[in-house]
Formats: C-alpha cells, sequence, structure tokens
C-alpha cells in the first residue's frame, strides 16, 4: 500500500513540476542531475508525511528504508 502511495506522490510531483519550477529555485545546478529535483521534493514530502521534520531525518529514513526506490540519493552533504 505504501508503494503505491509512494508511486502517486512521485507522479504527482512530476506531474506539477512547471508549476513547481515556476514558484523556486532549482535545487541542483547540473543540466541533468543524476538525482533530479522531483525526486528530491518526494523524498522531502514522503518525509513529512512519515513525521519526519527536519532534513537530516528525512534523509536518514530514505536512506536506510527507500534506497531501493531512489537509487541515486547523494550524500547527505549533497542533498
Amino acid at each position: 500500500m505504501w508503494q503505491t502511495n509512494l508511486i502517486t506522490l512521485y507522479c504527482a510531483v512530476c506531474d506539477n513540476s512547471s508549476i513547481i519550477e515556476a514558484q523556486m529555485q532549482r535545487q541542483s545546478n547540473n543540466f541533468r542531475p543524476q538525482f533530479t529535483d522531483e525526486e528530491c521534493i518526494t523524498v522531502y514530502l514522503w518525509g513529512i508525511s512519515q513525521r519526519r521534520y527536519e532534513q537530516k531525518t528525512i534523509y536518514e529514513y530514505t536512506k536506510n528504508h527507500l534506497l531501493d526506490w531512489f537509487p541515486k540519493l547523494p550524500s547527505y552533504q549533497a542533498f
């Protein structure tokens, strides 16, 4: 069940990426980053939905539980 919710969230972020990009600064200056802005936003929103509110806590949760879903997750310093 949670997998479907994660996929749905990612698709919603992707579907609205043009709106999101118009309202925020790019998270990377790389033209083709391995870990996309959409993935970054999805990870952040998923972490919030899991009651993790600090970036480092969200990163650790993602690294420990969702690395198969986000294999290009950068190191925390790069995140």
